[in-house]
């Protein structure tokens, strides 16, 4: 009976809804995938949480298997409150919220710590 090769998985185990992954399998010269793919590397875009499987076999005839799960988060659902109409030259106040950190980008002055537009 042959000894199975050590078969490994690497590539990010986290992502947002949307984004891809690739993962790369390592230890052996031929590999098939759950998703049917046969190179080492494969590029993923899971809308949920998916474990990918590959099965390997070496030069030597002797094969291995490995799983990976890639988890998938959502997206946050950002909120914006704040009077959406003004006159020119009035200042308005922005508010968000559902997210952790903000990055804004305003065209405008600045209006005291609000801007201007």
């Amino acid at each position: 009976m042959k000894d199975s090769i050590q078969v490994t998985i690497t590539g990010d185990n986290e992502i947002c809804a949307g984004e891809s992954t690739t993962l790369t399998a390592t230890g052996a010269t031929s590999y098939t995938w759950s998703n049917g793919a046969t190179t080492a590397t494969i590029t993923v875009s899971p809308t949920s949480t998916t474990t990918y499987r590959v099965s390997a076999t070496g030069f030597d005839g002797c094969g291995g298997e490995a799983e990976f799960t890639v988890v998938v988060h959502p997206l946050p659902d950002i909120t914006i409150t704040g009077r959406d109409t003004i006159c020119a030259g009035e200042c308005t106040t922005l508010t968000a919220s559902g997210g952790i950190g903000y990055s804004w980008d305003i065209p405008g002055e600045d209006c005291n710590g609000a801007y201007l537009v």
